[in-house]
């Protein structure tokens, strides 16, 4: 009795420890050191601004950022390797160094709001690619905002998808 209630004790520590270092629901983010095929920048750019910066960037401008790759899969008919820019350094190339607050717009009008203290903030990515292609401007593209450390609770229905943002055309700082 005493063993098993020490092995239902050491489980559930272990499963706390998972838990709170993101081990069950975030996915791997890491480098991107690959070669991407050329792509023309008709339809392809987004607005980036605040701080009295303002900053339009061709999918060409955007990939010569430090560039990240994540193996998510969504709710979505888009699964697998997205590549692009973090977010956050995104932010820093156009001069937004802090914000509590950007409004994203995507080119159907969908609207968002990212607060500086969403969970996993760090390692959202602004992806111009899945699985190395470009994403269709008719199919979410021209770039979509993921969230690696909750890709997992996403598709398990933990948390909504509310703040991940296809077809993203202008992000803006407003507070």
């Amino acid at each position: 009795m005493a063993g098993s209630k020490n092995l239902a004790l050491l489980f559930a520590s272990l499963s706390v420890a998972l838990f709170l270092c993101g081990g069950l629901q975030a996915a791997e983010v890491t480098p991107y050191g690959g070669d991407l095929s050329p792509v023309s920048s008709a339809g392809y750019t987004v607005k980036v601004h605040g701080d009295g910066n303002e900053l339009e960037l061709s999918i060409s401008e955007l990939e010569k950022l430090p560039l990240y790759k994540s193996v998510i899969e969504t709710n979505w008919d888009s699964s697998g390797e997205f590549i692009g820019v973090k977010l956050v350094d995104l932010l820093k190339h156009a001069g937004i160094t802090q914000f509590k607050r950007l409004y994203v717009r995507a080119s159907n009008d969908y609207k968002v709001t990212i607060e500086s203290t969403d969970e996993g903030i760090d390692n959202a990515i602004l992806a111009s690619r899945l699985n190395g292609e470009p994403f269709s401007l008719d199919d979410k593209g021209p770039f979509f905002i993921v969230w690696p450390d909750q890709a997992e609770d996403v598709m398990s229905g933990k948390v909504t998808a509310t703040k991940w943002a296809w077809s993203t055309v202008e992000i803006q700082k407003i507070r």
